[in-house]
């Protein structure tokens, strides 16, 4: 972080990198969610039993929807608590320009994704089943694998 910097910005920084350690010290979890399968210790991810090679932040930005499966996610929520910027900072389009690469790695056709689908005006979700609107608004469990 360069100097000078505000000490608000230094706190949300660090409770950022503070969730990232919680999330990680779960280790060798394997996290479930429909047909998306998530493991924390190799940062490796399957969809329908099809292995994706995704980048960290990819592998980050996955691992957050699967967490909240089911939610409206906005992409300035994304950039803070992904990408770890403070409220309000932050380029959406570095939201969009990941999701269409995370969409083009684990949709069978991104252009009508079933899993990560936009919700106009109000963000992202992750439809775990990949069963289109209805499951999203129901919502969709996650189980943890110890």
């Amino acid at each position: 972080m360069p100097k000078p910097f505000d000490l608000r910005e230094l706190e949300l920084r660090v409770e950022a990198l503070l969730r990232y350690s919680t999330t990680g010290a779960e280790g060798g979890r394997r996290v479930r969610s429909g047909l998306l399968e998530l493991d924390r210790a190799l940062g490796s991810a399957r969809v329908d039993g099809r292995a994706v090679e995704l980048t960290p932040i990819e592998f980050d930005l996955l691992n957050y929807f699967v967490a909240h499966a089911g939610e409206v996610i906005s992409s300035d929520r994304l950039l803070h608590d992904v990408w770890g910027y403070p409220t309000g900072v932050g380029n959406t389009s570095l939201v969009r320009m990941h999701m269409l690469n995370l969409r083009r790695k684990i949709e069978e056709d991104p252009g009508q994704p079933r899993y990560l689908r936009t919700v106009p005006r109000h963000g992202y979700v992750l439809d775990s089943e990949g069963k289109g609107a209805a499951t999203a608004a129901q919502g969709t469990g996650v189980e943890e694998e110890g």
